[in-house]
C-alpha cells in the first residue's frame, strides 16, 4: 500500500495518493502544511486536527521560518529557543568534506566542526557536510533541552528534504529526511534559508568552520 499525502494548507487542501499530485499543491506555496502517512485514517486525522500552532512564521529580522510538522514552538528570541547556522564544504583534490555550525543559545555562542573521507557520501560534495551539520544541530539542541531549534542554512535541500518538498533519492538524503522527521517528535524544528556569501556573520563563520573541519579530518587521518 502506498503513502497518503495530507495537504492541510496549500493550493487545494486534501488527501493525495501520489507525491507528484501533492507536490503540485505545496511547491512554492508560502506556509504550506502537509505530511505523508502510511494509512488514510492517519491522514484524515491530521486533516481534522486543530492547526492552532503558536510557531512564529518569521525570525525577529523578518526571515521566514518553515516548520517541520504541526509544531507548537516558542518565540525565536525565547531562552528555550536555539538558533544554529550550518554549512558544508568539499575539497575536490582529497575527496574530504567538512561541516560546521554556529550555535546561538541563551546569550552564548558556541561552535562545532568536523570532516570525513567517505567516498560515496562525498559524491554529494559540500551538501554532505551541510546535511551532517544540520543533524548535529538537532542533537545539540536536544542535549541542551531546548524546546526548539531553528536551522539557518544556505542550501535549499536542507529544508526541502526534511519537509518532504523534495524527493530524497539516495540513502543519505533519505536517512537525513527520516532523522529530521523522527526528531521533530521530540523537539520543534524550523528552517530558515540564508543567502550564501553575502556577509551574514554567522553564515560566514559556519562556512569557515566547515573548511576547518576538512583540515581537522586530514590531520587526524595522517
Amino acid at each position: 500500500m502506498g503513502k497518503f499525502y495530507a495537504v492541510k494548507k496549500g493550493r487545494q487542501p486534501g488527501i493525495y495518493t501520489t507525491w507528484p499530485d501533492c507536490q503540485k499543491q505545496v511547491s512554492g506555496f508560502s506556509g504550506a502544511i502537509y505530511k505523508s502517512f502510511a494509512s488514510k485514517a492517519e491522514a484524515e486525522a491530521f486533516m481534522g486536527s486543530s492547526s492552532t500552532s503558536k510557531a512564529p512564521a518569521k525570525t525577529s529580522d523578518g526571515q521566514e521560518i518553515r516548520w517541520l510538522g504541526d509544531t507548537h514552538a516558542v518565540a525565536v528570541d525565547d531562552k528555550a529557543s536555539m538558533s544554529v547556522y550550518v554549512d558544508g564544504s568539499f575539497d575536490k583534490s582529497s575527496g574530504y568534506f567538512g561541516y560546521g555550525g554556529v550555535v546561538l543559545y541563551q546569550g552564548e555562542v558556541s561552535k562545532y566542526s568536523g570532516g570525513r573521507n567517505d567516498a560515496e557520501f562525498a559524491k554529494q560534495r559540500n551538501v554532505a557536510g551541510e546535511v551532517i551539520a544540520a543533524m548535529q544541530a538537532v542533537n545539540i539542541a536536544l542535549k541542551a533541552n531546548a524546546k526548539q531549534v531553528v536551522i539557518f542554512h544556505d542550501y535549499m535541500g536542507i529544508a526541502e528534504w526534511a519537509l518532504g518538498s523534495w524527493q530524497a533519492k539516495n540513502k543519505y538524503t533519505q536517512e537525513y529526511r527520516d532523522f529530521m522527521q523522527a526528531k521533530a517528535k521530540e523537539i520543534a524544528i524550523g528552517f530558515t534559508k540564508v543567502a550564501a556569501h553575502t556577509g551574514d556573520t554567522y553564515n560566514e563563520m559556519a562556512d569557515q568552520l566547515a573548511k576547518n573541519g576538512i583540515q581537522e579530518a586530514k590531520k587526524a587521518n595522517r
